[in-house]
């Protein structure tokens, strides 16, 4: 199954857009997924910019027809690995060794080959940050000399 983007998603809003934006929310009433369809736009994309106009507060939970996405906790404490054997990036240490190998090649190391990217999967997503979490880990790590587990 193929997700794709709104066709007007990230494009600026017009004037004309605006104002049809004030009068879907205020008069008729829309609800905020009913507007981004109308204005093939993301519902994300809807809520900031009635944010930006002063209809909606900061607490996007108010907006008409919003369904908010649950917080996560992790269930499980990250746990440092070991990287003593993984080199230094840094190119002006002496034991500087480029990597020759292609960007091409991280993607196919990826645990979801045979998934394509949804981006409204909450897993991928919540795998993607666990995945973005372990390397800060491991670099700070590496940086700093920590120990397993403890950081300053």
């Amino acid at each position: 199954m193929t997700t794709t983007l709104p066709t007007r998603h990230r494009n600026r809003w017009t004037v004309s857009e605006v104002n049809n934006l004030h009068s879907e929310y205020e008069l008729k009433q829309l609800t905020v997924q009913a507007i981004a369809d109308l204005h093939n736009r993301t519902v994300f994309g809807v809520l900031n910019k009635l944010q930006s106009e002063g209809l909606i507060d900061e607490k996007w939970s108010d907006a008409r027809g919003y369904q908010a996405v649950p917080v996560l906790s992790l269930k499980h404490p990250i746990e440092l690995e070991d990287d003593t054997d993984v080199p230094d990036d840094d190119p002006n240490d002496e034991d500087y060794v480029p990597n020759d190998e292609s960007d091409a090649d991280d993607d196919e190391e990826s645990e979801v080959d045979d998934e394509e990217f949804d981006p409204y999967s909450l897993k991928q997503k919540v795998d993607f940050i666990d995945k973005q979490i372990s390397g800060i880990y491991k670099f700070l790590q590496s940086k700093f000399h920590l120990q397993k587990g403890v950081l300053p």
